[in-house]
């Protein structure tokens, strides 16, 4: 077993109250993938037949409407597990999945982690808790999209992203790179290019993010969370 493989699987969400013993287990079945900017890794449709984890990347979750327009479904980075159906229903991958940059996978063949389970089923027990929490998760987000207006809905969507990927700054700001075109941006949240595009002009305006020319973005955590308190009342 690769102790790379091992430190890589520990670090992972998903595998973070999992024994030494487990995670060894896991290791021995887990496998090394790397895609290209542009390469997909499975299609919506196809069979489900494993879970990947990003080593190292970004991997975009995209569906396609009656019409063929895309609708992104989320952006994931380095520690993020992806199909969000895990290993425990046997069905077809739900949406589709790139790679928006060369990207380092680890993934798991379902067929093979069955047999980890028959042998350790408290190891089950205890990743069934916590895919529980990850699809939770998914459904507060699909709840913040029909609820809330698109800007409120930026503002969380910002406020989520940064919290997963960016980082704080001494002065107590998020600093974070957002890999994404406001028509991106705008798939992901269910609205226009103009009108995220209007959001972030408005929000400049009101010093509450700063941007650069490579997409870093800084902002305030506290000031957005007041500016949601403000949108309520």
């Amino acid at each position: 077993m690769s102790r790379k493989m091992y430190t890589i699987l520990k670090d992972l969400p998903l595998f973070k109250h999992l024994s030494d013993q487990e995670i060894e287990s896991i290791a021995l079945t887990s496998k090394k993938k790397t895609v290209k900017r542009g390469e997909h890794i499975f299609f919506q449709g196809e069979k489900h037949e494993a879970v990947y984890f990003i080593d190292e990347g970004t991997i975009k979750i995209y569906r396609n409407d009656i019409q063929g327009r895309e609708q992104i479904v989320a952006v994931l980075k380095s520690g993020d597990m992806f199909p969000h159906i895990g290993f425990f229903q046997k069905s077809e991958y739900p949406a589709n999945s790139i790679a928006m940059e060369q990207t380092d996978l680890i993934y798991i063949l379902l067929s093979e982690f069955e047999k980890v389970l028959l042998e350790q089923p408290e190891t089950a027990v205890k990743l069934y808790r916590m895919m529980g929490e990850k699809i939770s998760e998914l459904q507060q987000r699909l709840e913040a999209q029909i609820l809330n207006d698109t800007y409120e809905k930026f503002i969380k969507w910002l406020l989520r992203f940064g919290n997963s990927y960016g980082k704080e700054t001494e002065d107590g700001m998020v600093s974070v790179m957002i890999p994404l075109t406001n028509k991106e941006i705008a798939q992901m949240i269910g609205t226009t290019r103009e009108t995220v595009s209007r959001i972030l002009t408005k929000m400049k305006n009101h010093n509450l993010v700063h941007s650069d020319k490579k997409n870093k973005y800084i902002y305030d955590p506290e000031s957005l969370t007041n500016e949601l308190i403000k949108e309520k009342e």
